[in-house]
């Protein structure tokens, strides 16, 4: 159900787990189609190493992307997580209104 994709760098399984636990609710209850998570060190422009995370979400035939560039993918990642999250929740309470 998700997809785990790694560039320049090695898997995560810990990150994996965390992104699952975290989303596996939302993922159900939302009945997502696909769910992409993209891990890849990057470089910025002042020459520094940053871990950039990026989910990618089929829902209702529309692709949703959040991406998070931060010193680490753990940080990465809880932003993603709290992006997410904030999206369906803000959506349900539009919906509902």
């Amino acid at each position: 159900m998700i997809t785990y994709t790694y560039k320049h760098t090695q898997q995560k399984q810990r990150l994996e787990k965390l992104i699952q636990d975290e989303l596996l609710p939302i993922i159900e209850s939302k009945a997502l189609e696909n769910v992409e998570v993209n891990f890849q060190l990057i470089i910025d422009h002042n020459g520094r190493t940053k871990e950039a995370a990026s989910i990618y979400l089929k829902h209702n035939n529309r692709l949703i992307s959040f991406k998070s560039i931060k010193g680490r993918f753990k940080k990465s990642v809880s932003f993603l997580i709290d992006d997410v999250k904030k999206y369906f929740h803000q959506n349900d309470r539009f919906l509902s209104a």
